[in-house]
């Protein structure tokens, strides 16, 4: 599902301009970033995803995308460290990123429908629900404003808005198959909820992961050494982060994230998580003490957190509201974290 030759290369070229008016036109709506979106959304939604796409033209797409959200993050950390601690960013800003970000998203679910789904795409996704990235934090933006916007903060709003595009049941849909899935896929799909897992609710925990974790502790537990760590891909291949050795260990330091939510609540839970630390890692150990490089952390410190969300019966909210979170208190469970 590539763009049109012409969007992809506004965006391109704009994305070597060097010049401060780079963010502001990368979230605007009719600039670069959006067309291209709009683009490649209209053409999947005209049948373009069809069998005929070469993984070129997805890695492509993926690619470029990738690059517009590392440059938007780029740029709006230099404007905040170039203004002064009491400024925040512009609300009009806040908005037209949500616009694109929320484009990214739909982009995203809509691929997870397809047969495939390139790593460069699951890598946006990872990107969007990074907790850490500067849009994500709720003190970049200003609280007060005339100018309409949702109430929430980013994340929590981009979270609900990939449940409501039913992406959580199609990642569920495509960790039952988690046999059929490269180790690098996997890691890809799990990485974004192992990211803002302490932001996603228990029920969303219980209904859409629990489910799958047999399946996956399962899928690591066959495979071969040389395909867990993907002896046979050549380095070149995989993005550096999800390479070799590293991507069994995304998978398991996003799972061991995703059941630290619900384990203090759901006896099986727990129970899963003993299993992981007795099989999956001391299979890993291994591995880790082979590792030369400190980049990979080790998946043990995630155990130590613990969820305590409640269950909720009401209409999904795939948000768990967190104590920096009040705006978010109207759309979430009540929760200590």
């Amino acid at each position: 599902m590539a763009a049109s030759p012409d969007v992809a290369n506004d965006l391109q070229t704009l994305l070597q301009n060097t010049d401060d008016t780079v963010l502001d036109r990368l979230v605007q709506s009719g600039g670069e970033f959006d067309l291209f979106l709009a683009t490649v959304l209209q053409r999947g939604s005209n049948g373009g995803t069809s069998s005929g796409t070469s993984s070129l033209d997805w890695q492509h797409t993926g690619n470029l995308m990738c690059n517009a959200l590392t440059r938007i993050e780029i740029d709006l950390s230099q404007r905040i460290n170039t203004e002064t601690t009491t400024d925040h960013q512009d609300t009009e800003l806040e908005v037209g990123l949500l616009a694109r970000l929320e484009q990214v998203l739909d982009l995203c679910t809509h691929t997870l429908r397809e047969k495939t789904c390139s790593l460069e795409v699951l890598h946006a996704l990872s990107q969007v629900f990074d907790p850490g990235a500067s849009f994500n934090k709720d003190d970049t933006w200003a609280s007060d404003s005339s100018y309409p916007k949702p109430k929430g903060s980013l994340l929590a709003q981009l979270i609900n808005f990939f449940g409501s595009c039913d992406g959580f049941e199609l990642v569920r849909q495509r960790l039952r198959n988690a046999r059929d899935l490269p180790i690098a896929h996997l890691a890809a799909l799990l990485r974004p909820f192992g990211q803002c897992y302490q932001q996603l609710s228990s029920d969303t925990v219980m209904r859409y992961f629990m489910p799958t974790v047999d399946l996956v502790c399962s899928h690591l537990l066959s495979c071969s050494d040389r395909q867990l760590f993907q002896q046979d891909v050549p380095p070149g291949e995989m993005p550096a982060n999800l390479a070799g050795q590293r991507a069994a260990y995304v998978i398991v330091e996003s799972v061991m994230n995703l059941l630290s939510v619900v384990k203090s609540e759901d006896v099986d839970a727990e129970v899963k998580v003993q299993y992981w630390q007795e099989t999956i890692l001391t299979r890993l150990k291994r591995a880790l003490e082979e590792e030369t490089s400190p980049q990979a952390s080790s998946p043990t410190d995630s155990t130590t957190q613990q969820g305590n969300g409640h269950l909720s019966s009401s209409p999904p909210t795939w948000m768990s509201p967190s104590g920096n979170e009040p705006r978010c208190s109207n759309r979430l469970h009540n929760a200590t974290r």
